[in-house]
């Protein structure tokens, strides 16, 4: 089974090749300390915000290699295998990612850290 998001956060994490920011910052300023960093950045608290932002984990084609646990010169053939072989989604009927569900005039796209 592949590699969940969280499991890979806390591989990096774990592996020292995170940096994380437990400071709080302010949302506007997300995208130039990432482009700042030399790794990953996980940043714990966002002024306004009540979930925590990741950035920069694909920035370039070691931190992608990294990220997905591949050997950066796999890269190409492995994303070319994939999308020859690609599976079919598992569809539920519940799931936390499901949790909270906003339609309509109920979605504010303010209510997330986007930079």
């Amino acid at each position: 089974m592949p590699e969940s998001f969280h499991a890979m956060l806390s591989r990096i994490d774990r592996d020292g090749r995170m940096l994380r920011l437990s400071k709080e910052v302010d949302a506007r300023h997300l995208s130039a300390l990432v482009v700042k960093a030399d790794r990953p950045v996980l940043f714990e608290r966002v002024r306004g915000f009540d979930i925590p932002v990741v950035g920069g984990l694909f920035w370039s084609r070691a931190r992608l290699a990294a990220s997905l646990s591949w050997p950066e010169v796999e890269l190409g053939t492995r994303f070319a295998a994939g999308v020859r072989t690609m599976i079919e989604p598992v569809l539920v009927d519940d799931a936390p990612a499901r949790e909270v569900v906003r339609a309509g005039a109920d979605v504010d796209l303010t209510e997330l850290p986007l930079p």
